[in-house]
């Protein structure tokens, strides 16, 4: 369920859209349409109240990675997760796994996600002080990690 909106200057995407447009709307599952209404009938209140919860947890998950180095993290608008470089050297893998197993944090390795040395870090779906207490575990560790890698 869904719609897609591009630059109609870009025609060679358009033409490439037209493709597999048809798969989408004659495939939707029951539960997705159920789902579609529900979202139609609660309206645009409910929506900004999700994005604005976003945008705070954003914030937060922002704070917690700053310990990084501002130019580490990719900037992103509308997306429900962060990137974040680690210093050079830094195994993605372990971090997480000590992230995980001291500080109780669950964030996912790039080399997961064809990125190593990256880190993914997912801030929707949790309400705003389950994200402060997750960023708070997150900026400790973090803090730790690197402090021992110098």
């Amino acid at each position: 369920m869904g719609y897609l909106a591009y630059d109609a200057s870009h025609a060679d995407l358009g033409l490439s859209l037209l493709k597999v447009q048809d798969t989408i709307p004659i495939c939707p599952t029951q539960i997705s349409q159920h789902m579609a209404l529900g979202a139609l009938e609660a309206g645009s209140p409910w929506i900004a109240e999700r994005v604005a919860l976003l945008e705070t947890n954003r914030k937060r998950a922002l704070r917690a990675l700053s310990v990084l180095g501002g130019e580490s993290v990719t900037k992103s608008e509308g997306a429900i997760y962060l990137w974040a470089k680690l210093p050079e050297g830094m195994d993605d893998q372990r971090v997480v796994e000590r992230l995980v197993k001291e500080f109780k944090v669950c964030i996912i390795p790039g080399s997961s996600c064809g990125s190593p040395g990256y880190i993914r870090v997912a801030f929707a779906n949790v309400t705003e002080e389950e994200c402060e207490e997750a960023c708070k575990r997150l900026e400790r560790g973090l803090e730790c990690v690197l402090k021992e890698n110098q």
